[in-house]
């Protein structure tokens, strides 16, 4: 409890603020800069090293970036947008096209330097810190000031290297103060030259303009930049021109078809398709190894979380119409990918649509690119437009001429946006009010995306229950919508609590899913001591009270907010007050909880196509669990009061959804949690949601497979 008391938080604070001062003695300060090297073999060739940063060194650098994340921004701008600007990559692919579009007779040069990071000169750095951020410099002095020391172990014994230039890796602050020392080459070439776009994206720069001018620029770039110990490399740089011309110079091969800025293609309509089929073929052959993992639930993430985004990235910068083979070809392999990790056979129409929906809404989150397309092209525009126009003037031309052409005149790209915007608002209307024309998209891009991706997926979702006339499949459906219910989706397996093995896993997914349950596909009927027919959907075996197995789920579900209340400091115990019978009887005792009273806790597992109420489910979502809490209140609570305790019920359904008072109790103890136990509220919260979802699916699966081993043993 030491860690997290107050004491302990005003030393750290204390100490981090010595750090920012620099007022640690150099002895200490040459150990927190240092680093243990680990070589990473990288394309069966080189071997570049890897360092992680000391923590609180990391802490103090975050936390001055956090702070002067405006002024360093400010400060760089026009020409640097890899700091402190939200999605700046994509920011600068999108002015790329945009300069393309509208400066037909231009070069675009990328720019490479050797090992640029390592490379470039600490004393410019400090100089550079001193004068811009003067408040900085004791800390920065500190950092960069000595000689840094790397150890590699090399066969069992370290070797120290010393690391006399560059920024090291592991600084919060390095791209920072890297991009403050190259903003005084660029701002000064910026100047001589203003015809010249020079936008960079940290070490990666673009020079942009006539043939002549960026020549010029390029020749003085690559004394100004050796200066400050930076070296370009000729055979690495590359050169485009979307026109056939005369007068390249450079030792660089000048291209007519196009060239790939920051992972997006930029050029010509064939190169750019040509090049998303590429970046999907080399996606695919790590989609190819998901299975090999012999993981489910390890796999399904990297799927979930590598996969996907990867590939949305390239939907914000790249327009709908050059993509189209690209996202047919990527959804194709997502959805193989995931047969494949989970071995259930192939997916039907409508579980393929299940996939692409939301883990909040009941499915996977394996987001179709088909169907995000147009949102997050939008959205990608939004964001760029929205940064842009701050910038220099020769910027703001060119986007003022993006969105001020008549509608007879209309650029490529204002065209491109017009029509993925018809897209939207013509299959997915609720998406007009968030944005109803191209010429807003500046006014509020934050999160635009996101939004449209919101109101299309509802939209979707409630397309989804008109085409599934089932009652059940509707209640599976918004069954395991909702919070919570998906958390184990997104469990991390670090612990014993978190894993599922793959058994387990392929009857959750199967569950989910609304799929046949592979072990119940040869049995007719239940034990007999129950009689009832057996679904091969596991609907029956879930809920079937015959068996034991619904109680141990119920246990196993208690420990764990038995578990969560100890946790938090709380004198609680399951053995009851004598005053109640063992016929009605709640699970948890918790002492002194509030105001002096002890509170009482029930937990329950309930259903959602009970048969009581079968109807209002199928409208209500979480009505289940809703009616079980009520029946509960009804049960515990009047005698609970007249005996001078607290009552709450906890009900979740065998999905996962929680019922509204269970969520209640939950918000109360995150509360406590950053006192108790370090933790902020949503760290908790989310914490135990992902136990709890985890443990439901585990009873789930053990409740099925006793289920199948009784009926089997009983003949």
């Amino acid at each position: 409890m030491l860690l997290y008391s107050d004491l302990t938080w005003k030393a750290l604070f204390n100490v981090c603020n010595l750090i920012l001062g620099g007022c640690v003695p150099d002895s200490v300060m040459n150990a927190m800069v240092g680093a243990k090297l680990i070589a990473l073999k990288k394309n069966n060739v080189d071997v570049p090293p890897i360092a992680v940063g000391n923590c609180i060194r990391r802490l103090v650098g975050r936390t001055v970036c956090s702070h002067l994340k405006n002024e360093m921004a400010d400060y760089l701008a026009p020409y640097q947008y890899g700091v402190s600007m939200p999605g700046g990559s994509e920011v600068v692919a999108h002015l790329v096209q945009l300069y393309l579009k509208q400066e037909k007779n231009c070069v675009i040069l990328k720019v490479d330097a050797k090992n640029a990071f390592n490379s470039i000169s600490r004393n410019l750095i400090l100089n550079e810190v001193s004068k811009q951020f003067p408040g900085l410099y004791p800390f920065v002095a500190k950092c960069y000031l000595n000689l840094t020391s790397l150890v590699v172990s090399v066969k069992g014994s370290d070797s120290v290297i010393s690391s006399v230039e560059g920024v090291q890796q592991g600084d919060p602050l390095g791209p920072f103060v890297f991009s403050l020392a190259l903003h005084s080459v660029i701002s000064t070439l910026s100047t001589k030259h203003p015809s010249v776009l020079i936008p960079c994206y940290l070490d990666d720069a673009m020079i942009m303009g006539s043939i002549d001018d960026v020549t010029s620029v390029y020749l003085e770039m690559k004394d100004l930049l050796f200066n400050i110990g930076l070296e370009l490399r000729d055979n690495k740089c590359e050169a485009y021109c979307p026109s056939r011309c005369s007068g390249w110079d450079l030792p660089i091969p000048l291209r007519h078809d196009g060239l790939v800025i920051l992972g997006t293609p930029v050029g010509s309509d064939s190169f750019i398709r040509s090049k998303c089929l590429d970046i999907v073929q080399k996606e695919s052959q790590l989609l190819d190894k998901l299975p090999l993992l012999n993981n489910m639930q390890s796999a399904l993430l990297l799927l979930q979380y590598c996969a996907v985004p990867k590939f949305t990235y390239l939907l914000r910068t790249v327009p709908t119409s050059l993509i189209s083979e690209a996202v047919n070809l990527h959804d194709s392999l997502i959805i193989q990918a995931f047969e494949s990790i989970v071995g259930c056979g192939l997916l039907d129409e409508l579980e393929r649509l299940q996939l692409g929906l939301d883990i909040q809404q009941g499915e996977f989150g394996l987001c179709s690119a088909t169907q995000s397309a147009s949102e997050a092209f939008i959205g990608g525009w939004a964001n760029m437009l929205h940064y842009l126009p701050h910038h220099d003037n020769h910027v703001r031309y060119l986007c003022d001429g993006l969105l001020s052409v008549d509608a007879n005149h209309h650029s490529q790209i204002a065209t491109d946006l017009t029509t993925s915007l018809k897209d939207l608002h013509c299959n997915f209307s609720d998406t007009t009010k968030l944005i109803p024309s191209v010429s807003k998209l500046p006014d509020n891009p934050k999160k635009l995306q996101a939004r449209l991706h919101k109101a299309k997926k509802q939209s979707l979702f409630n397309n989804l229950l008109e085409r599934c006339k089932d009652s059940r499949y509707q209640l599976r459906i918004q069954g395991c919508g909702g919070p919570n219910s998906g958390m184990w989706l997104d469990a991390m397996p670090s612990s014993h609590h978190f894993i599922l093995s793959n058994n387990d896993f392929l009857n959750a997914v199967c569950l989910r899913l609304g799929r046949a349950i592979p072990s119940l596909q040869s049995l007719n009927h239940c034990i007999p001591q129950c009689g009832q027919q057996m679904d091969i959907k596991g609907y029956h075996a879930i809920t079937c009270k015959w068996g034991g197995g619904t109680i141990h789920r119920h246990d196993a579900v208690l420990d764990c907010f038995f578990e969560m209340s100890k946790v938090l400091g709380f004198n609680c115990r399951k053995e009851l007050p004598a005053q109640f019978t063992n016929k009605q009887r709640p699970d948890i005792v918790i002492y002194n909880y509030k105001d002096g009273k002890n509170l009482l806790l029930d937990v329950t597992i309930t259903h959602p196509w009970a048969k009581r109420s079968l109807r209002s489910c199928s409208s209500t979502p979480g009505f289940a669990a809703t009616e079980k809490e009520k029946e509960k209140d009804g049960k515990y609570l009047a005698k609970s009061s007249s005996l001078g305790y607290l009552f709450r019920p906890l009900a979740l359904e065998v999905f996962g959804r929680w019922g509204n008072k269970a969520e209640e109790l939950l918000q109360e103890f995150s509360n406590r949690s950053l006192s108790s136990l370090g933790m902020s509220s949503g760290e908790f919260k989310q914490y135990w949601r992902q136990r709890i979802a985890v443990c439901l699916q585990t009873y789930n699966s053990i409740i099925l497979k006793n289920k199948v081993a009784t009926i089997v043993s009983q003949g």
